[in-house]
């Protein structure tokens, strides 16, 4: 009995594609990634590998309360000086969400690609590193996120402006801007997150960008009092970087990656961290110092003790630990944000 001609052909596409298997592995072992055979498990003995665990894993969970924060805190100020608009709110905050996991996506990529995550990496491990999620995938991830971010975007544009007015033009280049800035943090040949400039446009948009954004959209005015509450946010969003960077530093050293503690030592680093937070509560004060109407309007100094107490294990514990905190600084900054809000809102 002859063998069809097709059987041969469908050997050969099998055999090139365990080539391509083989070499795919090689290339996963040059850059020091150890994939464990078999499920993947949390400290739980949950399977991360099984539907949307990995990507849970993958959005950082933990950096998200800074997204609320700073969006709490431009839609609560439009509410002090005018109205809100529930529909134009909910579209801020998805917008910003899309945005803020595309850039935990990004930096995931980024910093797998630059082997910057690797074995010696303190904290938590990452998905990428880890085998969790391919190359292939994570890339179709930041494309859909991006997708997510600029439709709910656009969306929140059409229905806010006429589209052939300059504001759906400035904040269409803005958004876009965001977009470019969330993806360009880790990933490319020059990204601004390995050349000390991640804490200026952290500053930029989680400050002035999400706060007076998040302002005008609802009421289509602007107040020069504004760049205090926003420049607060500013402050805070850095510090939750800062942490982050603190307790990397010797392994971004390593990978040339240059951050503000990289850059001066982490001495002056942690100096540099408290003064962002004395900065958030200085500028939250002159706000209120000067737009004071009610007691309530204070209610944001009762989360100074939540900030001491990270503050002194800042201070006192090697950054070795640091991990813990960042979730703790972050949550730390949407309760000072939420009782603003509350404040201005009472």
């Amino acid at each position: 009995m002859r063998t069809p001609k097709y059987f041969f052909a469908f050997a050969a596409r099998k055999h090139l594609r365990r080539k391509e298997d083989v070499k795919s592995s090689l290339q996963i072992e040059r850059l020091n990634v150890i994939l464990p055979p078999g499920k993947i498990k949390d400290g739980y003995g949950r399977d991360l590998n099984k539907g949307m665990k990995k990507w849970i894993k993958a959005f950082r969970l933990r950096t998200l309360p800074l997204t609320l924060a700073c969006i709490s805190v431009g839609i609560s100020l439009a509410y002090f000086y005018s109205d809100i608009d529930l529909k134009i709110s909910l579209l801020i905050f998805f917008t910003t969400l899309f945005l803020q996991i595309l850039s935990n996506l990004a930096n995931d990529y980024g910093d797998f690609v630059k082997q910057t995550d690797n074995n010696e990496r303190l904290g938590e491990e990452r998905t990428m590193q880890s085998g969790m999620i391919s190359t292939r995938e994570m890339k179709r991830a930041i494309v859909l996120f991006s997708f997510l971010s600029f439709a709910t975007g656009f969306v929140l544009l059409w229905i806010r402006f006429d589209f052939r007015s300059l504001p759906f033009l400035i904040f269409l280049i803005l958004g876009l801007g965001a977009i470019a800035a969330a993806i360009k943090y880790t990933i490319g040949k020059k990204p601004y997150g390995y050349q000390a400039m991640g804490d200026v446009f952290v500053f930029i948009f989680f400050g002035p960008v999400a706060v007076i954004g998040s302002f005008y959209l609802n009421t289509l005015t602007l107040d020069p009092w504004l760049l205090f509450p926003a420049a607060a946010m500013g402050f805070f969003s850095a510090a939750v970087l800062n942490v982050n960077n603190m307790r990397d530093i010797n392994t971004d050293r390593k990978a040339g990656k240059v951050t503000i503690p990289v850059l001066w030592g982490l001495r002056k680093a942690k100096i540099y961290h408290y003064t962002l937070i004395l900065l958030g509560f200085v500028m939250f004060g002159i706000f209120t110092e000067t737009h004071y109407h009610k007691i309530f309007q204070w209610l944001f100094l009762f989360s100074i003790p939540v900030h001491v107490k990270i503050l002194t294990f800042v201070a006192t514990k090697d950054n070795s630990l640091y991990d813990p905190l960042l979730k703790k600084t972050a949550v730390a900054v949407l309760i000072s944000a939420l009782l603003f809000s509350i404040g201005i809102m009472l």
